[in-house]
C-alpha cells in the first residue's frame, strides 16, 4: 500500500514498486516517541565579526610592529563581539562615519621644528569603536614627539595612536612636532580604522532524525523477511527531504534484483514519526549486519544495525568401498550423508543409481531396489545439523569395465548432493593346479606316478601357462606324459608352455619317478602364467624304502 507516501527508488533513481514484495505501510503510522537514536553534533553558529582595524598601511611599515598591530587589533575585534544577542539598539543597520584630515604649516625651514596636526571626527549617527590612527615620519624629517603620545615606536618611522571609542559628532586631534633636515617637499599619508557593532537573534531549531528497525534473528533459505522501520523526528526542527536508505546486502533479495533502496517519507515535524515495512528475500546462506539510515536536507543523517543471519542445510555425502573388482566377486560399498549446514534437512531421499555391469544383491536399512531404474532407494524424515546417515549396497559384478555407481541425496529447499563412486570390474586370472603321487610308499628300484592337474578358475583365458616340477635327491624322474611335453633336466622336467586354457578348462600332465635312496623325499612343482606377477609353487612327499 504504497498511497500518498514516497516512491521506493534505487540510488539511479529507477522508481521500484513498493506492491511486489517491498516496502509497505503498515495500519499504525506513527509510534511512541520510543525511537533509538543520537544527537548528531553540529557545528556552533558563526559569531558576528566586527570591520578588522588590520588595513595594509601606507609607504614602509616595520613587521614586528606590524604584527604587534594585527594581534592587539583582533584581540580588540574578539572583545567586541559576543556569543549571545546584543542590545536591541544595535540590531539594523549600524553607519558609522570617519573623516581624517591633516594639517601642515606651508612652509617650514631646514632645522626648524614644525608644528603638524590631525583631526579625526565622526560625523555618523553611531559610535566608532576602537579608533586607530597610522601615520609615517615623512621622508628627511626627524620625529620630535606628539600629543597624545603614539603607541608605536617613533625611531621606526611608525607611528599609532588609540584614540578609543568616537560618539556621533566627537573630534580628537593629535598634534606632532617634526624637524625637517633637507630642502625640498616632506609629507606622508595618515590613515585611519575603526570597528562598529551590529547584533541580530534569530530562534534556532534543529530537526534531529533518529530510525530504528526490527527482524527475525534467523530466516531459513528462500523464506520472506519482513523489515519493520521506524524513522523519528527527536529534534525541534522540521525535517525535509528525509529518505529511508537500505543497501540490501547479499544474503538479502529484493524483486529485480535493486540493491540500493530509497523510501521518501518527506517532512516530519518536531515528535513526528513514520513506520514502514520492508520485505525481502533470504537468498544466500550467512550471517551478516543489516544496516538502514534516515537523511534529511540539512540533518545529520541516522542509521541503526541489527545482526541477522540466512541458514539453510547443506548435505554433503562419501563413500567408501573397493574401487577396483574382479569379475563375479561379490562387493559392498558404503554411502554416508552429513548435514553441514546450519538448518535441519527434511524430506531426505538417498539414492544409489546402479551400473547395467553391477547386479543387486542387497541393501540395509530398508533400502527399496526398483529393478525398473535400477536404483536403491532409501528415505530419512530429517537430518539435524552435524547428524550423518549412512547406508550400505552389496551388488555383483556381472560386466567388466568402468561400472560407476552415482549416489544422490536430495532434501526440501532444493538440496541436493551428488558423488559418483568409480568401480572398474576386471576379469580374473586364477590358475589353480595340484600335484599328487599315486603311491606315497616306494621301493627302491621301484616307480611312482605323479599327476599334475591345472585348472583355470578365472573368468578369462590364462596364457603362456609353464609347469617346471623339481625332483630332491633320491627319487629320478624317467619320464612323462599328458597336455604338455616334459624335458628331463636332471633332477627336473621343465615343460613346455601351454599356450592358452580357458575359463573353467582343466589340463593334466603324469611324471613318472624313480627311487634311487632311501628316505622322505619332496617334489616341489612351479607354476607361471601371464597376468599374475607371483608364482605358485607346492609340493608332495613320497617315501623310498629299502627291504632288510
Amino acid at each position: 500500500n504504497n498511497g500518498a507516501n514516497g516512491p521506493l527508488v534505487n540510488a539511479n533513481g529507477n522508481t521500484a514498486n513498493p506492491a511486489t514484495n517491498g516496502f509497505s505501510n503498515p495500519p499504525s503510522a506513527n509510534l511512541p516517541n520510543q525511537v533509538g537514536g543520537s544527537n548528531p553534533n553540529f557545528p556552533p553558529s558563526n559569531p558576528t565579526v566586527l570591520p578588522s582595524s588590520n588595513s595594509k598601511l601606507p609607504n614602509a611599515i616595520n613587521p614586528q610592529d606590524q604584527a604587534n598591530s594585527n594581534l592587539s587589533g583582533a584581540m580588540r575585534t574578539v572583545a567586541a563581539t559576543l556569543p549571545t544577542p546584543g542590545d536591541r539598539q544595535l540590531e539594523g543597520i549600524q553607519v558609522p562615519t570617519i573623516a581624517i584630515e591633516k594639517i601642515a604649516p606651508p612652509e617650514i625651514q631646514v632645522n626648524q621644528m614644525a608644528a603638524f596636526s590631525i583631526v579625526v571626527r565622526n560625523t555618523g549617527r553611531v559610535a566608532a569603536e576602537d579608533v586607530t590612527v597610522h601615520d609615517q615620519v615623512p621622508s628627511n624629517t626627524q620625529f620630535v614627539n606628539a600629543t597624545p603620545q603614539p603607541a608605536a615606536n617613533a625611531s621606526s618611522n611608525h607611528l599609532m595612536w588609540q584614540l578609543g571609542t568616537l560618539k556621533p559628532g566627537e573630534e580628537k586631534t593629535i598634534q606632532l612636532n617634526l624637524r625637517p633636515t633637507r630642502a625640498g617637499e616632506i609629507g606622508s599619508v595618515a590613515q585611519v580604522t575603526f570597528a562598529t557593532r551590529a547584533a541580530v537573534r534569530s530562534t534556532v531549531t534543529e530537526p534531529i532524525l533518529a530510525i530504528e528497525h526490527s527482524g527475525p534473528l534467523q530466516s531459513l533459505l528462500g523464506q520472506n523477511v519482513m523489515l519493520d522501520i521506524t524513522v523519528h523526528n527527536k529534534g525541534t526542527g522540521v525535517a525535509r527531504d528525509v529518505l529511508i536508505q537500505e543497501n540490501v546486502p547479499p544474503q538479502l533479495k529484493y524483486s529485480d534484483n535493486f540493491r540500493e533502496l530509497e523510501y521518501a517519507v518527506g517532512t516530519l515535524g518536531p515528535g513526528q514519526s513514520k513506520r514502514i515495512q520492508l520485505t525481502l528475500q533470504a537468498a544466500q546462506v550467512g550471517q551478516f549486519r543489516n544496516i538502514v539510515q534516515a537523511v534529511g536536507t540539512g540533518v545529520a543523517a541516522a542509521k541503526h544495525e541489527i545482526d541477522m543471519e540466512v541458514i539453510a542445510p547443506q548435505l554433503k555425502a562419501t563413500s567408501d568401498g573397493p574401487r577396483s573388482r574382479f569379475l563375479k566377486r561379490d562387493t559392498t560399498h558404503r554411502f554416508q550423508v552429513v548435514n553441514q549446514g546450519t538448518a535441519a534437512a527434511t524430506n531426505v531421499d538417498l539414492i544409489a543409481k546402479l551400473p547395467r555391469g553391477l547386479k543387486f544383491v542387497g541393501a540395509n536399512n530398508q533400502g527399496q531396489y526398483d529393478p525398473r531404474s535400477h536404483a536403491v532407494y532409501w528415505s530419512l524424515p530429517e537430518l539435524k545439523p552435524t547428524q550423518s546417515a549412512s547406508v550400505q549396497l552389496d551388488t555383483l559384478p556381472i560386466e567388466t569395465g568402468p561400472q560407476d555407481i552415482e549416489f544422490q541425496a536430495v532434501a526440501d529447499l532444493q538440496q541436493k548432493e551428488t558423488l559418483t563412486h568409480s568401480l572398474a570390474v576386471e576379469h580374473l586370472v586364477d590358475v589353480y593346479f595340484e600335484i599328487d603321487d599315486l603311491d606315497d610308499h616306494i621301493e627302491i628300484g621301484s616307480e611312482t606316478r605323479y599327476q599334475v592337474r591345472i585348472v583355470n578358475q578365472g573368468t578369462k583365458p590364462a596364457a603362456n601357462i609353464r609347469l617346471m616340477v623339481e625332483f630332491a635327491n633320491g627319487v629320478r624322474p624317467t619320464n612323462s606324459s599328458g597336455a604338455s611335453a616334459g624335458e628331463i633336466q636332471g633332477q627336473r622336467i621343465v615343460f613346455a608352455p601351454i599356450a592358452s586354457l580357458n575359463p573353467g578348462e582343466e589340463v593334466q600332465v603324469q611324471i613318472v619317478g624313480l627311487g634311487t635312496q632311501p628316505g622322505e623325499h619332496r617334489v616341489s612343482a612351479n607354476l607361471q602364467t601371464d597376468g599374475r606377477e607371483i608364482n605358485i609353487t607346492k609340493e608332495e612327499s613320497t617315501r623310498v624304502y629299502a627291504d632288510r
